[in-house]
């Protein structure tokens, strides 16, 4: 069989193509590997609400009785998902040094409500997976334009 453009075969037989061949299998088993990894680790509930809002909202439980009715409310609105900016504001806060843990519980109070967050339902988890539920569909190998010209050492 040619290899040329409009016939172009990476699995001609020789030792490289046999070595490519495999290597594709190797590449699936570690692709598997990581569809699982991220969808097991969404499929963790306390994964779906991100660490700085975690944070935030344990900080207003444990040093905003200050806020009153308000507190519940404002633990409500940080434990959700939001974009990444919403996220940096949120840790700049948590990492001021000049204010205490009381003021930080009131500033919190003022950026949730000048970036208009609100309480949201909690996310759901994705179903739990074992690898096997992982099926390879397509598989697409992109090969350079022949000829290919390798570079000598």
């Amino acid at each position: 069989m040619s290899k040329g453009p409009g016939n172009p075969s990476l699995f001609d037989g020789s030792p490289a193509s046999q070595a490519c061949y495999d290597a594709a299998f190797d590449a699936w088993a570690a692709a598997k590997a990581h569809i699982h990894s991220a969808w097991m680790y969404n499929a963790d509930p306390a994964n779906l609400t991100r660490r700085v809002m975690r944070d935030a909202a344990d900080l207003v439980r444990a040093h905003g009785e200050h806020l009153a009715d308000r507190q519940d409310d404002l633990i409500a609105r940080l434990e959700a998902p939001y974009a990444q900016r919403i996220q940096r504001a949120v840790r700049d806060l948590l990492n001021e040094n000049t204010i205490t843990e009381r003021e930080k519980a009131g500033q919190l109070l003022v950026l949730a409500d000048h970036l208009g967050l609100i309480r949201q339902p909690a996310p759901q988890p994705l179903p739990p997976i074992d690898p096997d539920d992982i099926d390879l569909i397509c598989w697409t190998v992109i090969l350079p334009a022949w000829p290919v010209q390798l570079p000598t050492a």
